[in-house]
């Protein structure tokens, strides 16, 4: 696997594993960083036990349907089309879906993050990491919490393959990494209170409590695709024209009324507030760019001409450093630690021995 992809996704490979969305109980979105382990375990099986004694009685051994191996511990299929499904699902919940042909790409992907899953969870086992008394149940009980019951929580862990044990299984896994990580390669990346106000201060949009809203209304001369140029100048000279008489005095609400050729032209063309982001470039920067009261000149966008005045503005508000000031440094420090982690992975699989399963 190509070590720069690998590097960029390291921490998202280790912890990777479900995405649940619960249908009630909906929390406030957080502006701040994001966590850079996610509450889930990784999709990968725990090693082996060692015998116990030196002859141990012959036992059936089932089928396993594996993907790959890895020093003996399988990669199931069932795992990673479990991963392939929650990964379509954090697409699907962002309005986007894997294109068919990309498919098998992902999940070649997904199989050689599962193998440095596993490469890790080895050797935290071997080292003695696991999670600590009613971890499991706690994190477990968070992910319930999510749901206004029972049933809805089953049937988001059978939507994405889970069910109860298999969640608990990965739970287990999770808190090892999570101890290994934490206890073996953070404290080797420190962060000061310099790079945390430096983030913080280089960062604003990530720490937004009240985003920047303007409150507009516009006149719309809507020009067609089909338009040629003429009926285009002509539609243009129809904007100045309003807009002249708007810079004379006249009511920009009974203006609206008569000309707008947008739905809200009937309402005295106000849009009411919005955010970056929820209009068309060319307006966005022009709305934002007026202060209240003020008119813009003629404005072209895929729409048309617009001329656009700003009503109100609310300024961008800021979340304070000092209640998010861990977090941001545990953020920086997961950074930091990426490409060793990479490179430590990289040790570990040039000494494994690894079989990938083609189809």
């Amino acid at each position: 696997m190509n070590r720069i992809i690998r590097r960029a996704m390291v921490l998202a490979l280790l912890f990777a594993g479900l995405s649940l969305t619960a249908k009630a109980k909906p929390e406030a979105p957080s502006q701040t960083p994001p966590p850079p382990v996610p509450p889930v375990a990784a999709e990968v099986s725990a090693p082996p036990a060692a015998a116990e004694t030196p002859a141990p009685v012959p036992v059936p051994v089932p089928q396993v349907n594996a993907a790959a191996w890895v020093n003996g511990v399988p990669i199931t299929r069932e795992a990673v089309e479990r991963q392939l499904g929650a990964t379509r699902q954090q697409y699907l919940n962002q309005g986007f879906d894997i294109p068919p042909e990309y498919l098998e790409t992902f999940r070649e992907q997904i199989i050689a993050n599962l193998i440095d899953q596993q490469l890790l969870y080895q050797e935290a086992a071997g080292r003695g990491f696991q999670a600590a008394p009613g971890e499991v149940e706690e994190g477990i009980a968070d992910i319930q919490s999510q749901f206004a019951s029972n049933q809805e929580y089953l049937d988001a862990l059978a939507a994405q393959g889970f069910t109860e044990e298999t969640l608990r299984e990965d739970m287990e896994v999770y808190f090892a990494l999570n101890h290994f990580v934490e206890e073996s390669f953070l404290p080797g990346f420190p962060v000061t209170n310099a790079e945390v106000e430096a983030f913080y201060n280089e960062n604003p949009d990530s720490f937004t409590e009240i985003p920047a809203q303007v409150r507009a209304s516009h006149i719309l001369i809507r020009v067609d695709d089909f338009n040629d140029a003429a009926e285009t100048a002509a539609d243009l000279q129809k904007a100045r024209d309003i807009l002249e008489r708007l810079e004379g005095g006249e009511d920009f609400a009974a203006l609206a009324m008569e000309f707008s050729e947008s739905p809200e032209g009937r309402e005295g063309g106000d849009l009411g507030f919005f955010e970056r982001g929820m209009m068309v470039e060319e307006f966005e920067e022009a709305a934002f760019a007026l202060a209240p009261g003020e008119l813009s000149g003629v404005v072209q966008s895929s729409f048309g001409f617009h001329i656009i005045r700003v009503e109100e503005k609310v300024d961008q508000v800021l979340m304070e450093l000092e209640p998010v000031r861990v977090q941001v440094q545990q953020y920086l420090q997961y950074q930091k630690m990426e490409e060793a982690l990479a490179s430590y992975t990289d040790q570990l699989r040039a000494a494994a021995a690894i079989t990938i399963i083609e189809e």
